[in-house]
């Protein structure tokens, strides 16, 4: 995976993110009340102003009742795990 690769998907996961918390009628401090996060932690995951660690995307997730599922990508056979590998958030 190269940096274009990196940058798209995390992207995507800040996108995916904002999209999620609006659609539930959200404000940034509301999420960050329910995720036991700051708010400017979230305004930062948002915007792409600074990185953010696996716990605070997982604590986020969760307090808007998704989960973080690790998927293998389609037309990916160079892994000899069997378990799944790439990012995707599903509803619980």
């Amino acid at each position: 995976m190269n940096n274009t690769d990196v940058y798209i998907q995390d992207k995507f996961i800040r996108t995916r993110l904002t999209n999620i918390r609006k659609s539930k009628g959200l404000t940034q401090e509301q999420l960050a009340n329910k995720a036991g996060l700051s708010a400017s932690t979230i305004s930062n995951i948002e915007s792409g102003e600074n990185s953010y660690t696996l716990r605070s995307l997982i604590r986020c997730a969760e307090a808007l009742g998704y989960e973080i599922n690790i998927d293998k990508k389609v037309g990916d056979n160079n892994d000899t795990e069997t378990e799944n590998q790439g990012v995707s958030t599903s509803s619980s």
